[in-house]
C-alpha cells in the first residue's frame, strides 16, 4: 500500500487500527461468551473447575499442563463452534465445481455462514 502510492497515511493508519482491533476483540468476544455459558451451566463450570484443580493444584498454569486439560479443550472447542470468531466465510471458485448436484461456474463467489452450519440441528443432534 506504501509502494503503489494509492492510500494515503490515514487510510493505511485506519486499516491498521481495523486489524489490530479485530484481531484483539473478536477472539475475546468468543472468549466471554463461552465463560457466560459456563456460568450459565453450573455442572459444567464445576467440572471445568475441579479438572483445573487437579492438573494444577495450587501451583500456577504451566504450558505442561495444557496437554491433561481435556475437559476445558472441549470446553473451548463448543464455545469456538458455538460462538465463531468468523462467521462467514467466503470463496471464489477457480474452475467450475459440482456441489450437491449443482454445478457452480467458475469465478462464483460462495459465502457459507458458519454459525448457520455449526448451530444446524440436521448436522448436531443438539446444537445449543
Amino acid at each position: 500500500m506504501l509502494k503503489d502510492g494509492q492510500s494515503t497515511d490515514q487510510q493505511i493508519v485506519n486499516i491498521l487500527i481495523n486489524l489490530i482491533v479485530a484481531g484483539g476483540e473478536t477472539p475475546a468476544l468468543v472468549c466471554c461468551k463461552t465463560m457466560a455459558a459456563m456460568i450459565a451451566n453450573p455442572k459444567v463450570m464445576e467440572r471445568a473447575v475441579q479438572e483445573l484443580d487437579d492438573v494444577i493444584g495450587e501451583g500456577d498454569l504451566q504450558d505442561s499442563h495444557l496437554n491433561d486439560l481435556k475437559y476445558l479443550d472441549c470446553c473451548i472447542q463448543e464455545g469456538l463452534r458455538r460462538y465463531a470468531p468468523a462467521t462467514v466465510v467466503g470463496r471464489s471458485t477457480k474452475n467450475d465445481v459440482e456441489l450437491c448436484g449443482i454445478t457452480v461456474p467458475k469465478g462464483t463467489s460462495l459465502h457459507v455462514n458458519i454459525h448457520a452450519v455449526q448451530m444446524d440441528p440436521k448436522i448436531w443432534p443438539n446444537p445449543t
